[in-house]
């Protein structure tokens, strides 16, 4: 099933969909789909990435492998007075 969306374009942006839609020689609408689809990819990819890091940093806690502020900057003091 699908079902038709409209959307405002400001005509600098639809020019150049125009325009790179006939370069590779397809139609705007394919073009627009193509945008559309990589976009929500991407989105997906990005939460997904993110969850994971959720997920670790809840098992590094979980393991007692997280250091609080003080600890880190602590150890950076430390690091720069060898310096």
């Amino acid at each position: 099933m699908s079902c038709s969306v409209s959307i405002r374009l400001d005509d600098t942006v639809k020019s150049r969909i125009d325009e790179i839609a006939k370069a590779q020689n397809r139609t705007p609408h394919a073009l627009m789909k193509r945008a559309i689809s990589r976009f929500i990819e991407e989105e997906d990819a990005e939460r997904e990435w993110f969850m994971e890091r959720v997920r670790e940093a809840k098992e590094d806690e979980r393991n007692g492998n997280l250091l609080s502020a003080d600890e880190v900057l602590a150890m950076l003091r430390e690091v720069n007075d060898k310096s």
